[in-house]
């Protein structure tokens, strides 16, 4: 097994803590629009825009592939658990 993060993890922690900072600059003044630029700035700091484009389109390509698999039964399950 690798001691590398689990995918998963990690962008489950990305959105929580998106979200989080999120909320913390709409709490104090109440805008959305503003807040939400200003996050993802901090978020993809040291990012090229190439970089950020590239992630954009794998992370957009991710949910597809799930949207897709979601559609169809999990029938690995029984194997897993069987």
């Amino acid at each position: 097994m690798s001691s590398s993060p689990n995918i998963s993890f990690v962008l489950h922690d990305v959105a929580r803590l998106l979200r989080k900072r999120f909320e913390q600059r709409s709490r104090t003044s109440g805008l959305t629009r503003g807040n939400g630029q200003k996050t993802r700035d901090e978020a993809f700091a040291g990012l090229s825009p190439e970089t950020q484009q590239h992630l954009l389109q794998t992370l957009t390509l991710i949910k597809s592939n799930l949207l897709a698999a979601c559609t169809q039964p999990a029938v690995d399950r029984e194997k897993v658990h069987g």
